[in-house]
């Protein structure tokens, strides 16, 4: 038969995933859809805020077991108390809370990390204020000049206004 070993069927080329042409893309490259549109602050800014923020929350998860036993301790009495009708449900729920917040107050790490956050917090803020107030004298300012410019632009070749 001196016919060749391979088999009779054709089998088409491998190829990848079909991908549409750059030119039949619905949404040009230049128009990518941009989140942050609308905010003042940079992509480098974001990211060390969100960075700052989470490192403090993980700070504070090394916490978490260290205030739940000392606000377990707190609770002993109200709780007590709640088991002798001596004091209701929302007044248990109020002490709890009061119990966590005593227990992070005496977590000298804990009220450290809370007392330096706040500060950091406070002198963002107080500098983005401040940025704020310094972009908008300075818009004003450009307002100013080209206002000046564009009615100087409203005459005519020959100087005169029409």
């Amino acid at each position: 038969k001196g016919a060749s070993t391979s088999s009779a069927v054709a089998r088409p080329p491998v190829a990848g995933p079909a991908r549409p042409p750059a030119a039949a893309s619905s949404i040009p490259s230049s128009s990518a859809i941009d989140l942050t549109e609308g905010t003042r602050e940079t992509p480098r800014k974001r990211s060390r805020a969100d960075d700052v923020e989470t490192r403090v929350a993980k700070a504070r998860s090394l916490c978490v077991s260290e205030l739940d036993a000392r606000a377990h301790e707190l609770m002993e009495e109200p709780f007590r108390d709640f088991l002798a009708k001596k004091i209701d449900g929302a007044e248990i729920e109020r002490r709890r809370e009061a119990a966590r917040e005593q227990a992070a107050k005496e977590h000298p790490t804990l009220s450290a990390l809370d007392k330096a956050f706040a500060a950091y917090t406070a002198a963002t803020a107080a500098a983005e204020q401040a940025a704020a107030a310094k972009r908008e004298a300075a818009e004003a300012t450009l307002e100013a000049a080209l206002r000046a410019l564009e009615i100087k632009g409203e005459a005519g070749p020959s100087g005169v206004k029409a």
